[in-house]
Protein backbone atom coordinates (compact mmCIF):
# COMPACT_ATOMS: atom_id res chain seq x y z
CA UNK A 1 0.00 0.00 0.00
CA UNK A 2 0.97 3.66 -0.67
CA UNK A 3 2.54 5.05 2.13
CA UNK A 4 -0.42 7.92 2.31
CA UNK A 5 -3.03 5.30 2.50
CA UNK A 6 -1.01 3.55 5.09
CA UNK A 7 -1.50 7.06 7.41
CA UNK A 8 -4.53 7.44 6.71
CA UNK A 9 -5.47 4.34 7.85
CA UNK A 10 -4.23 3.90 10.92
CA UNK A 11 -5.22 7.22 12.05
CA UNK A 12 -8.72 5.43 12.44
CA UNK A 13 -6.60 2.60 14.50
CA UNK A 14 -7.13 3.64 18.20
CA UNK A 15 -9.22 0.83 18.81
CA UNK A 16 -7.24 -1.60 17.84
CA UNK A 17 -8.61 -2.87 14.99
CA UNK A 18 -6.71 -5.50 12.62
CA UNK A 19 -6.89 -3.36 9.76
CA UNK A 20 -4.92 -6.18 7.25
CA UNK A 21 -6.80 -9.22 8.59
CA UNK A 22 -10.42 -10.22 9.24
CA UNK A 23 -9.91 -12.69 11.61
CA UNK A 24 -8.77 -9.98 14.66
CA UNK A 25 -10.45 -8.32 17.63
CA UNK A 26 -10.46 -4.64 19.00
CA UNK A 27 -7.65 -4.36 21.67
CA UNK A 28 -11.08 -2.69 23.64
CA UNK A 29 -13.09 -5.31 23.78
CA UNK A 30 -12.96 -6.94 26.95
CA UNK A 31 -11.67 -10.50 27.25
CA UNK A 32 -14.85 -11.82 29.31
CA UNK A 33 -16.68 -10.90 26.07
CA UNK A 34 -14.64 -13.22 23.81
CA UNK A 35 -15.65 -16.74 22.98
CA UNK A 36 -14.13 -19.58 25.79
CA UNK A 37 -12.21 -22.25 24.46
CA UNK A 38 -11.04 -20.55 21.09
CA UNK A 39 -8.04 -18.38 20.26
CA UNK A 40 -8.85 -15.11 19.42
CA UNK A 41 -6.30 -12.38 17.69
CA UNK A 42 -5.64 -9.22 19.49
CA UNK A 43 -5.29 -6.19 17.55
CA UNK A 44 -3.18 -3.23 19.34
CA UNK A 45 -4.07 0.16 19.07
CA UNK A 46 -1.93 2.53 16.70
CA UNK A 47 -0.08 -0.62 15.55
CA UNK A 48 1.92 0.81 12.32
CA UNK A 49 1.61 4.19 13.09
CA UNK A 50 4.08 5.71 15.26
CA UNK A 51 3.81 9.90 14.26
CA UNK A 52 1.86 10.30 17.29
CA UNK A 53 1.06 9.05 20.94
CA UNK A 54 -1.91 6.84 21.05
CA UNK A 55 -4.94 6.69 23.73
CA UNK A 56 -4.13 4.27 26.11
CA UNK A 57 -5.55 5.26 29.68
CA UNK A 58 -3.65 7.02 32.53
CA UNK A 59 -0.68 5.69 33.84
CA UNK A 60 0.49 4.38 30.32
CA UNK A 61 3.91 6.48 30.52
CA UNK A 62 4.91 6.08 27.14
CA UNK A 63 5.63 2.96 24.79
CA UNK A 64 2.29 3.19 23.59
CA UNK A 65 3.36 2.38 19.99
CA UNK A 66 3.23 -0.70 19.03
CA UNK A 67 4.79 -2.09 15.70
CA UNK A 68 7.00 -4.83 14.26
CA UNK A 69 10.41 -4.28 12.99
CA UNK A 70 9.45 -3.68 9.29
CA UNK A 71 6.52 -1.12 9.72
CA UNK A 72 3.46 -4.34 10.14
CA UNK A 73 1.27 -4.41 12.31
CA UNK A 74 1.49 -6.57 15.82
CA UNK A 75 -1.17 -8.08 17.06
CA UNK A 76 -0.88 -11.06 20.34
CA UNK A 77 -3.08 -13.87 20.51
CA UNK A 78 -5.25 -15.09 23.52
CA UNK A 79 -7.53 -17.78 24.66
CA UNK A 80 -9.94 -18.35 27.24
CA UNK A 81 -10.15 -21.50 29.37
CA UNK A 82 -12.86 -23.75 28.47
CA UNK A 83 -16.03 -22.37 30.28
CA UNK A 84 -16.24 -24.83 33.58
CA UNK A 85 -12.64 -23.74 34.78
CA UNK A 86 -13.68 -20.36 33.85
CA UNK A 87 -11.89 -17.80 36.56
CA UNK A 88 -13.11 -14.23 35.83
CA UNK A 89 -13.17 -13.03 39.45
CA UNK A 90 -9.40 -13.86 40.07
CA UNK A 91 -7.63 -15.46 37.20
CA UNK A 92 -4.79 -17.22 36.33
CA UNK A 93 -2.68 -16.53 33.26
CA UNK A 94 0.37 -18.21 31.31
CA UNK A 95 2.00 -15.92 29.37
CA UNK A 96 4.55 -16.95 26.49
CA UNK A 97 6.85 -15.07 24.78
CA UNK A 98 7.78 -16.36 21.48
CA UNK A 99 11.59 -15.98 19.70
CA UNK A 100 13.17 -15.65 16.78
CA UNK A 101 17.27 -14.03 17.67
CA UNK A 102 18.06 -10.37 17.03
CA UNK A 103 19.70 -7.67 15.19
CA UNK A 104 21.82 -4.48 15.80
CA UNK A 105 23.10 -3.72 12.56
CA UNK A 106 22.86 -3.73 8.99
CA UNK A 107 24.67 -7.13 8.41
CA UNK A 108 22.79 -9.00 11.18
CA UNK A 109 19.53 -7.22 10.42
CA UNK A 110 19.58 -8.20 6.60
CA UNK A 111 20.50 -11.71 7.87
CA UNK A 112 16.98 -11.63 10.32
CA UNK A 113 14.82 -9.58 7.59
CA UNK A 114 12.28 -12.47 7.76
CA UNK A 115 11.82 -12.08 11.22
CA UNK A 116 11.51 -8.85 11.01
CA UNK A 117 7.52 -9.30 9.73
CA UNK A 118 4.49 -10.34 12.37
CA UNK A 119 4.76 -13.58 12.57
CA UNK A 120 1.70 -15.52 10.96
CA UNK A 121 2.60 -19.11 12.67
CA UNK A 122 -0.53 -18.50 15.04
CA UNK A 123 -3.16 -17.36 12.25
CA UNK A 124 -4.02 -20.66 11.08
CA UNK A 125 -4.94 -21.58 14.24
CA UNK A 126 -7.55 -18.76 15.24
CA UNK A 127 -11.03 -20.14 15.85
CA UNK A 128 -9.47 -23.69 17.27
CA UNK A 129 -9.60 -25.15 20.74
CA UNK A 130 -6.35 -25.40 22.12
CA UNK A 131 -6.17 -29.48 22.61
CA UNK A 132 -7.79 -29.25 18.43
CA UNK A 133 -4.81 -27.46 17.66
CA UNK A 134 -2.47 -30.11 19.31
CA UNK A 135 -4.34 -32.56 17.80
CA UNK A 136 -3.69 -30.97 14.69
CA UNK A 137 0.15 -30.34 14.88
CA UNK A 138 0.29 -33.91 16.13
CA UNK A 139 -1.39 -35.08 12.81
CA UNK A 140 1.20 -33.18 10.87
CA UNK A 141 3.58 -35.22 12.62
CA UNK A 142 4.74 -31.45 14.24
CA UNK A 143 8.01 -31.36 12.52
CA UNK A 144 7.86 -27.89 11.06
CA UNK A 145 8.18 -29.34 7.63
CA UNK A 146 4.29 -30.23 6.55
CA UNK A 147 2.75 -26.77 6.69
CA UNK A 148 3.80 -23.67 5.52
CA UNK A 149 3.55 -21.35 8.40
CA UNK A 150 5.25 -23.67 11.04
CA UNK A 151 9.09 -23.05 11.21
CA UNK A 152 9.46 -25.78 14.17
CA UNK A 153 7.90 -27.92 16.26
CA UNK A 154 5.17 -26.95 18.27
CA UNK A 155 3.89 -27.84 22.01
CA UNK A 156 0.34 -26.50 23.26
CA UNK A 157 0.89 -25.53 26.95
CA UNK A 158 -3.06 -24.59 27.52
CA UNK A 159 -3.63 -28.55 26.69
CA UNK A 160 -1.85 -29.60 29.54
CA UNK A 161 -2.44 -31.00 33.20
CA UNK A 162 1.41 -31.25 34.74
CA UNK A 163 2.39 -33.61 37.93
CA UNK A 164 5.50 -33.71 39.51
CA UNK A 165 4.86 -37.38 40.63
CA UNK A 166 5.81 -39.54 37.56
CA UNK A 167 4.54 -42.56 39.32
CA UNK A 168 0.96 -41.62 40.13
CA UNK A 169 -0.70 -39.35 36.95
CA UNK A 170 -3.71 -38.76 39.14
CA UNK A 171 -1.87 -36.16 41.52
CA UNK A 172 -1.80 -32.78 39.31
CA UNK A 173 0.09 -29.72 40.57
CA UNK A 174 -0.93 -27.42 37.88
CA UNK A 175 -3.63 -27.55 35.38
CA UNK A 176 -2.99 -25.77 32.30
CA UNK A 177 -6.01 -26.22 30.96
CA UNK A 178 -7.13 -23.84 33.71
CA UNK A 179 -5.41 -20.75 32.90
CA UNK A 180 -6.11 -17.64 30.20
CA UNK A 181 -3.57 -18.48 27.56
CA UNK A 182 -1.48 -15.39 25.72
CA UNK A 183 0.83 -15.70 23.52
CA UNK A 184 3.41 -12.99 22.49
CA UNK A 185 4.58 -13.41 18.85
CA UNK A 186 8.03 -11.65 18.43
CA UNK A 187 9.05 -9.12 15.62
CA UNK A 188 11.32 -6.38 17.10
CA UNK A 189 14.66 -8.42 17.00
CA UNK A 190 15.37 -6.80 20.15
CA UNK A 191 14.60 -9.58 22.84
CA UNK A 192 11.29 -7.54 23.40
CA UNK A 193 12.66 -4.58 25.04
CA UNK A 194 13.69 -2.25 23.06
CA UNK A 195 12.60 1.67 22.72
CA UNK A 196 14.44 2.80 19.03
CA UNK A 197 13.74 3.06 15.56
CA UNK A 198 17.58 2.96 13.50
CA UNK A 199 18.51 3.33 10.09
CA UNK A 200 21.42 0.87 9.81
CA UNK A 201 21.90 1.86 6.26
CA UNK A 202 26.15 1.66 5.33
CA UNK A 203 27.83 4.79 3.90
CA UNK A 204 27.42 3.96 0.31
CA UNK A 205 23.89 3.14 0.50
CA UNK A 206 23.41 6.66 2.69
CA UNK A 207 25.14 8.63 -0.36
CA UNK A 208 22.71 6.44 -2.85
CA UNK A 209 19.44 6.92 -0.98
CA UNK A 210 20.23 10.61 0.03
CA UNK A 211 17.89 12.45 -1.95
CA UNK A 212 15.16 9.08 -1.77
CA UNK A 213 13.15 9.48 1.35
CA UNK A 214 10.65 6.78 0.63
CA UNK A 215 14.42 4.07 0.22
CA UNK A 216 15.26 6.01 3.34
CA UNK A 217 12.18 4.73 5.27
CA UNK A 218 11.99 1.74 4.29
CA UNK A 219 15.43 0.95 5.55
CA UNK A 220 14.39 1.78 9.00
CA UNK A 221 14.06 -1.23 11.68
CA UNK A 222 11.29 -0.16 14.23
CA UNK A 223 13.35 -2.02 17.09
CA UNK A 224 9.61 -1.58 19.64
CA UNK A 225 9.58 -4.53 21.43
CA UNK A 226 8.94 -2.52 24.82
CA UNK A 227 6.37 -0.95 23.22
CA UNK A 228 4.58 -4.16 22.01
CA UNK A 229 5.25 -5.72 25.60
CA UNK A 230 3.90 -2.78 27.36
CA UNK A 231 0.88 -2.79 24.92
CA UNK A 232 0.20 -7.17 25.81
CA UNK A 233 0.50 -5.98 29.69
CA UNK A 234 -1.71 -3.47 29.66
CA UNK A 235 -3.96 -5.59 28.18
CA UNK A 236 -3.29 -7.89 31.40
CA UNK A 237 -4.19 -4.80 33.81
CA UNK A 238 -7.03 -3.89 32.26
CA UNK A 239 -8.98 -7.54 32.07
CA UNK A 240 -6.89 -9.00 35.15
CA UNK A 241 -7.34 -7.26 37.75
CA UNK A 242 -6.54 -8.94 40.99
CA UNK A 243 -4.87 -12.90 39.25
CA UNK A 244 -3.75 -15.68 41.86
CA UNK A 245 -1.33 -17.21 39.38
CA UNK A 246 0.51 -16.32 36.42
CA UNK A 247 3.24 -17.87 34.58
CA UNK A 248 5.84 -16.99 32.42
CA UNK A 249 7.63 -18.79 29.72
CA UNK A 250 9.48 -18.09 26.41
CA UNK A 251 12.19 -19.46 23.79
CA UNK A 252 15.53 -17.71 23.14
CA UNK A 253 14.62 -13.98 22.57
CA UNK A 254 11.74 -14.88 24.78
CA UNK A 255 13.27 -16.59 27.29
CA UNK A 256 15.97 -13.42 27.52
CA UNK A 257 12.76 -10.77 28.51
CA UNK A 258 11.17 -13.46 31.35
CA UNK A 259 12.94 -11.31 33.80
CA UNK A 260 11.57 -7.62 33.03
CA UNK A 261 8.26 -9.11 32.99
CA UNK A 262 8.44 -10.49 35.72
CA UNK A 263 9.05 -7.18 37.38
CA UNK A 264 6.96 -5.24 35.98
CA UNK A 265 4.39 -8.13 36.75
CA UNK A 266 5.31 -8.03 40.24
CA UNK A 267 5.26 -4.02 40.70
CA UNK A 268 1.86 -4.11 39.57
CA UNK A 269 -0.21 -6.84 41.56
CA UNK A 270 2.14 -7.32 44.78
CA UNK A 271 3.45 -3.63 45.61
CA UNK A 272 -0.28 -2.29 45.96
CA UNK A 273 -0.33 -4.25 48.99
CA UNK A 274 1.94 -3.71 51.59
CA UNK A 275 3.50 -7.24 53.55
CA UNK A 276 1.40 -9.06 51.13
CA UNK A 277 1.57 -11.01 48.17
CA UNK A 278 -1.55 -11.45 46.04
CA UNK A 279 -0.45 -13.08 42.95
CA UNK A 280 2.55 -15.78 42.57
CA UNK A 281 4.06 -15.55 39.39
CA UNK A 282 6.78 -18.28 38.61
CA UNK A 283 8.57 -18.46 35.50
CA UNK A 284 10.74 -20.71 33.09
CA UNK A 285 13.34 -19.54 30.64
CA UNK A 286 13.94 -21.60 27.61
CA UNK A 287 17.24 -21.22 26.12
CA UNK A 288 17.36 -16.99 26.58
CA UNK A 289 19.79 -15.04 24.32
CA UNK A 290 21.92 -15.22 28.03
CA UNK A 291 25.55 -13.98 27.08
CA UNK A 292 26.40 -10.43 26.74
CA UNK A 293 30.11 -10.25 25.04
CA UNK A 294 31.91 -6.92 25.54
CA UNK A 295 32.41 -5.99 21.57
CA UNK A 296 28.10 -6.17 21.43
CA UNK A 297 27.72 -3.74 24.74
CA UNK A 298 30.12 -1.54 23.15
CA UNK A 299 29.31 -1.98 19.55
CA UNK A 300 25.05 -3.18 19.51
CA UNK A 301 23.31 -3.27 22.69
CA UNK A 302 22.53 0.77 22.34
CA UNK A 303 20.83 0.60 19.28
CA UNK A 304 18.09 -0.54 20.75
CA UNK A 305 17.56 1.59 23.55
CA UNK A 306 16.46 -0.79 26.62
CA UNK A 307 16.98 1.58 29.19
CA UNK A 308 13.72 3.28 28.93
CA UNK A 309 12.47 -0.38 30.23
CA UNK A 310 14.87 -1.34 32.31
CA UNK A 311 14.57 1.75 33.86
CA UNK A 312 10.92 1.03 35.04
CA UNK A 313 12.20 -2.00 37.11
CA UNK A 314 14.91 -0.11 39.34
CA UNK A 315 17.61 -1.33 37.72
CA UNK A 316 20.90 1.03 37.03
CA UNK A 317 21.05 0.64 32.90
CA UNK A 318 23.22 3.57 32.73
CA UNK A 319 25.74 1.95 35.82
CA UNK A 320 25.71 -1.37 34.20
CA UNK A 321 25.12 -1.56 30.50
CA UNK A 322 28.58 -1.96 29.72
CA UNK A 323 29.31 -5.23 31.84
CA UNK A 324 29.87 -8.12 30.29
CA UNK A 325 28.01 -9.73 33.47
CA UNK A 326 24.66 -7.42 32.36
CA UNK A 327 21.87 -10.31 31.83
CA UNK A 328 23.23 -11.90 35.41
CA UNK A 329 23.07 -8.52 37.23
CA UNK A 330 19.50 -7.79 35.59
CA UNK A 331 18.32 -11.19 36.67
CA UNK A 332 20.24 -10.93 40.18
CA UNK A 333 18.38 -7.29 40.68
CA UNK A 334 14.98 -9.17 40.56
CA UNK A 335 15.33 -11.76 42.15
CA UNK A 336 16.60 -9.66 45.15
CA UNK A 337 13.28 -7.81 44.47
CA UNK A 338 10.83 -10.40 44.09
CA UNK A 339 9.23 -13.14 46.01
CA UNK A 340 10.99 -16.15 47.37
CA UNK A 341 8.15 -18.20 47.10
CA UNK A 342 8.16 -17.43 43.18
CA UNK A 343 10.05 -20.39 41.38
CA UNK A 344 12.34 -19.85 38.52
CA UNK A 345 13.31 -22.50 35.92
CA UNK A 346 16.35 -22.53 33.21
CA UNK A 347 16.35 -25.02 30.65
CA UNK A 348 19.58 -25.28 27.64
CA UNK A 349 21.40 -27.94 26.25
CA UNK A 350 24.93 -28.52 26.93
CA UNK A 351 25.48 -27.65 23.11
CA UNK A 352 23.28 -24.84 21.67
CA UNK A 353 24.32 -24.15 18.20
CA UNK A 354 21.89 -21.67 17.64
CA UNK A 355 23.10 -19.39 21.19
CA UNK A 356 26.78 -20.40 20.21
CA UNK A 357 25.92 -18.96 17.00
CA UNK A 358 24.88 -15.16 18.47
CA UNK A 359 27.55 -15.44 21.03
CA UNK A 360 30.23 -15.65 18.79
CA UNK A 361 29.07 -12.53 16.22
CA UNK A 362 28.33 -10.12 19.08
CA UNK A 363 31.89 -10.88 19.79
CA UNK A 364 32.21 -13.83 22.39
CA UNK A 365 34.77 -15.46 20.93
CA UNK A 366 37.21 -12.12 20.38
CA UNK A 367 40.17 -12.33 21.86
CA UNK A 368 40.68 -9.08 20.89
CA UNK A 369 37.99 -7.48 20.02
CA UNK A 370 39.42 -3.70 19.46
CA UNK A 371 40.09 -4.75 16.11
CA UNK A 372 36.99 -6.40 15.13
CA UNK A 373 37.70 -6.66 11.49
CA UNK A 374 40.67 -8.94 12.11
CA UNK A 375 39.94 -11.09 14.97
CA UNK A 376 41.16 -14.39 16.07
CA UNK A 377 38.20 -16.41 17.13
CA UNK A 378 38.63 -18.71 20.15
CA UNK A 379 39.03 -22.04 18.32
CA UNK A 380 36.56 -24.48 21.08
CA UNK A 381 33.32 -22.04 20.34
CA UNK A 382 30.85 -24.22 22.27
CA UNK A 383 33.58 -25.71 25.14
CA UNK A 384 33.90 -21.87 26.02
CA UNK A 385 30.15 -20.81 25.20
CA UNK A 386 29.02 -23.70 27.51
CA UNK A 387 31.67 -22.62 30.32
CA UNK A 388 30.38 -19.11 30.54
CA UNK A 389 27.13 -19.60 30.35
CA UNK A 390 27.08 -22.71 33.16
CA UNK A 391 29.65 -20.20 35.52
CA UNK A 392 26.68 -17.34 34.93
CA UNK A 393 23.96 -19.11 36.00
CA UNK A 394 26.02 -21.14 39.02
CA UNK A 395 26.43 -17.33 40.50
CA UNK A 396 23.24 -16.18 39.91
CA UNK A 397 22.32 -19.88 41.97
CA UNK A 398 24.63 -19.17 44.45
CA UNK A 399 23.68 -15.11 45.01
CA UNK A 400 20.41 -16.66 46.02
CA UNK A 401 21.72 -20.17 47.81
CA UNK A 402 19.24 -19.01 50.68
CA UNK A 403 15.58 -18.73 49.53
CA UNK A 404 16.26 -21.51 46.47
CA UNK A 405 14.37 -20.81 44.30
CA UNK A 406 16.54 -21.12 40.92
CA UNK A 407 16.19 -24.19 39.07
CA UNK A 408 17.84 -25.54 36.39
CA UNK A 409 17.58 -28.55 33.45
CA UNK A 410 20.27 -29.06 31.63
CA UNK A 411 19.64 -31.14 28.75
CA UNK A 412 22.93 -33.43 27.29
CA UNK A 413 23.50 -33.00 23.87
CA UNK A 414 22.69 -30.55 21.08
CA UNK A 415 19.98 -28.59 20.41
CA UNK A 416 17.73 -24.85 21.16
CA UNK A 417 14.06 -24.23 22.16
CA UNK A 418 11.41 -23.80 20.24
CA UNK A 419 7.60 -23.49 21.44
CA UNK A 420 5.78 -24.64 24.32
CA UNK A 421 9.06 -25.98 26.32
CA UNK A 422 8.65 -28.72 23.04
CA UNK A 423 12.65 -30.17 23.63
CA UNK A 424 11.94 -30.09 27.38
CA UNK A 425 9.04 -32.19 27.14
CA UNK A 426 10.85 -34.49 25.41
CA UNK A 427 13.19 -35.34 28.06
CA UNK A 428 12.35 -38.05 30.97
CA UNK A 429 11.83 -36.04 34.25
CA UNK A 430 10.82 -32.72 32.57
CA UNK A 431 7.22 -32.54 33.34
CA UNK A 432 7.81 -33.31 36.76
CA UNK A 433 10.35 -30.75 36.82
CA UNK A 434 8.28 -28.12 35.04
CA UNK A 435 5.32 -28.97 37.61
CA UNK A 436 7.60 -28.48 40.82
CA UNK A 437 8.46 -24.63 39.23
CA UNK A 438 4.65 -24.06 38.20
CA UNK A 439 2.91 -25.53 41.08
CA UNK A 440 -0.17 -23.47 42.65
CA UNK A 441 1.06 -22.07 45.82
CA UNK A 442 -1.53 -20.70 48.35
CA UNK A 443 -1.50 -16.91 48.15
CA UNK A 444 -2.10 -16.01 51.79
CA UNK A 445 -2.74 -12.14 50.30
CA UNK A 446 -5.23 -12.80 47.29
CA UNK A 447 -8.97 -12.45 48.05
CA UNK A 448 -11.36 -13.13 45.37
CA UNK A 449 -14.10 -11.43 44.73
CA UNK A 450 -16.46 -14.25 45.65
CA UNK A 451 -14.19 -14.82 49.25
CA UNK A 452 -14.75 -10.81 49.54
CA UNK A 453 -18.45 -10.60 49.39
CA UNK A 454 -19.26 -13.77 51.02
CA UNK A 455 -17.08 -12.63 54.04
CA UNK A 456 -19.01 -9.14 53.93
CA UNK A 457 -22.48 -10.84 53.90
CA UNK A 458 -21.42 -13.59 56.63
CA UNK A 459 -20.32 -10.60 59.34
CA UNK A 460 -23.49 -8.08 58.51
CA UNK A 461 -25.79 -11.27 58.96
CA UNK A 462 -23.56 -11.88 62.10
CA UNK A 463 -23.65 -8.39 63.26
CA UNK A 464 -27.51 -8.30 62.93
CA UNK A 465 -28.23 -11.30 64.68
CA UNK A 466 -26.11 -10.25 67.72
CA UNK A 467 -27.92 -7.07 68.09
CA UNK A 468 -31.61 -8.22 68.21
CA UNK A 469 -30.37 -11.29 70.56
CA UNK A 470 -29.27 -8.65 72.83
CA UNK A 471 -32.37 -6.33 72.32
CA UNK A 472 -34.97 -8.77 72.69
CA UNK A 473 -33.86 -12.18 74.11
CA UNK A 474 -30.94 -11.66 76.18
CA UNK A 475 -32.06 -10.49 79.15
CA UNK A 476 -29.75 -11.12 81.66
CA UNK A 477 -26.63 -12.16 79.89
CA UNK A 478 -24.28 -9.69 80.61
CA UNK A 479 -25.27 -8.67 84.01
CA UNK A 480 -22.55 -8.96 86.03
CA UNK A 481 -20.27 -6.96 83.85
CA UNK A 482 -19.49 -3.08 84.59
CA UNK A 483 -18.88 -2.90 80.49
CA UNK A 484 -22.72 -3.63 80.18
CA UNK A 485 -23.50 0.12 80.84
CA UNK A 486 -21.16 1.10 77.68
CA UNK A 487 -22.76 -1.72 75.49
CA UNK A 488 -25.96 -0.90 75.96
CA UNK A 489 -25.55 2.35 75.27
CA UNK A 490 -23.92 1.79 72.09
CA UNK A 491 -26.81 -0.85 71.00
CA UNK A 492 -29.25 1.99 72.10
CA UNK A 493 -27.51 4.11 69.12
CA UNK A 494 -27.10 1.42 66.48
CA UNK A 495 -30.85 0.57 67.11
CA UNK A 496 -31.53 4.32 65.95
CA UNK A 497 -33.44 5.50 69.62
CA UNK A 498 -34.06 9.02 70.09
CA UNK A 499 -33.51 10.48 73.46
CA UNK A 500 -35.17 13.56 73.16
CA UNK A 501 -38.60 11.13 72.03
CA UNK A 502 -38.05 8.86 75.36
CA UNK A 503 -37.66 11.90 77.71
CA UNK A 504 -41.12 13.15 76.18
CA UNK A 505 -42.61 10.15 76.80
CA UNK A 506 -42.13 9.41 80.24
CA UNK A 507 -44.14 5.90 80.60
CA UNK A 508 -42.24 4.52 77.40
CA UNK A 509 -39.34 5.35 79.10
CA UNK A 510 -39.85 3.53 82.38
CA UNK A 511 -41.23 0.36 80.45
CA UNK A 512 -37.85 1.02 78.15
CA UNK A 513 -35.30 1.66 81.24
CA UNK A 514 -37.04 -1.59 83.17
CA UNK A 515 -35.90 -3.78 80.05
CA UNK A 516 -32.45 -2.26 80.39
CA UNK A 517 -32.12 -2.69 83.83
CA UNK A 518 -32.68 -6.29 83.04
CA UNK A 519 -29.77 -6.08 81.62
CA UNK A 520 -27.21 -3.93 84.04
CA UNK A 521 -28.55 -6.19 87.36
CA UNK A 522 -29.51 -9.59 87.79
CA UNK A 523 -33.58 -10.34 88.10
CA UNK A 524 -33.61 -11.16 92.13
CA UNK A 525 -31.92 -7.58 93.02
CA UNK A 526 -33.93 -5.59 90.30
CA UNK A 527 -36.50 -4.59 92.75
CA UNK A 528 -34.63 -3.95 95.73
CA UNK A 529 -32.09 -1.28 93.54
CA UNK A 530 -35.26 0.16 91.97
CA UNK A 531 -36.43 0.73 95.63
CA UNK A 532 -32.90 2.21 97.03
CA UNK A 533 -33.21 4.35 93.85
CA UNK A 534 -36.76 5.49 94.86
CA UNK A 535 -36.44 6.28 98.41
CA UNK A 536 -33.14 8.08 97.57
CA UNK A 537 -34.36 10.09 95.18
CA UNK A 538 -37.16 11.10 97.84
CA UNK A 539 -35.00 11.36 100.41
CA UNK A 540 -33.51 14.35 98.68
CA UNK A 541 -36.71 16.21 97.97
CA UNK A 542 -37.29 16.27 102.01
CA UNK A 543 -34.01 17.89 102.20
CA UNK A 544 -35.81 21.60 101.80
CA UNK A 545 -38.49 21.55 104.95
CA UNK A 546 -39.65 18.69 106.11
CA UNK A 547 -42.79 20.18 107.73
CA UNK A 548 -43.42 22.35 104.54
CA UNK A 549 -46.88 21.48 103.81
CA UNK A 550 -46.46 23.04 100.31
CA UNK A 551 -43.21 20.64 99.89
CA UNK A 552 -45.20 17.62 101.08
CA UNK A 553 -48.13 18.05 98.52
CA UNK A 554 -46.09 17.00 95.72
CA UNK A 555 -43.58 15.10 96.89
CA UNK A 556 -44.86 11.62 95.23
CA UNK A 557 -44.55 13.54 92.03
CA UNK A 558 -41.49 15.25 92.80
CA UNK A 559 -39.67 11.98 93.79
CA UNK A 560 -40.97 10.28 90.31
CA UNK A 561 -39.24 13.70 88.53
CA UNK A 562 -35.80 13.63 90.60
CA UNK A 563 -35.95 9.61 89.42
CA UNK A 564 -36.39 10.17 86.00
CA UNK A 565 -33.64 12.60 86.03
CA UNK A 566 -31.14 10.38 87.78
CA UNK A 567 -32.26 7.78 85.03
CA UNK A 568 -31.75 9.99 82.37
CA UNK A 569 -28.34 11.05 84.05
CA UNK A 570 -26.95 7.09 84.13
CA UNK A 571 -28.37 6.16 80.91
Amino acid sequence: NDNNDNNNNNNNNDEGICLNSSIGNSYNKLLKRLTPNTLHKICAPNSGHISRTSVFGSGGGGLQQPICGDGTEFSFYVMRPPQKYSNDDGGKILVEFMGGGACWDDDTCQMQSSYLTFPSTYDDYVGLSCSEMQYGLNGNGNNGNNNNNQKFPMNMLCAQSLSSDDDDDSKKDVDLRQYTTIVVPYCTQDVHLGDASQNYNNNDNNNNNNNNNDNNNNNIIYHHGAHNTMTVLRYMYRNFKNPSHILLTGCSAGGTAIPVVYSLLNQHYNKKMSQQRSTSINSIMDSPVYLTPQYFLENGFGHWNTRTLIRRIGFNHDKYSQEEDYSTLVWDHVLKHGSNKDQWGFVSHTNDPVSEFYWEVMGGALENYDDAQNYDANDDVANTWWSDLSNSISTIQSNNDKSNNVHTFYIDGEGHCSFGLYYGFQQEGFTSWVATIWREQSVWGYRPLSTILFAFAFFMGFGSAAVLILAKGGRGIVSNYSSSIEFTGNSQSFLGEDEDEDEEDGEDEQNYDYTRDDFLVSNNDKDEDLQQRTKSAGDMTNLEDPNDDDNNVDDDDNADDDLQKKRNKNK
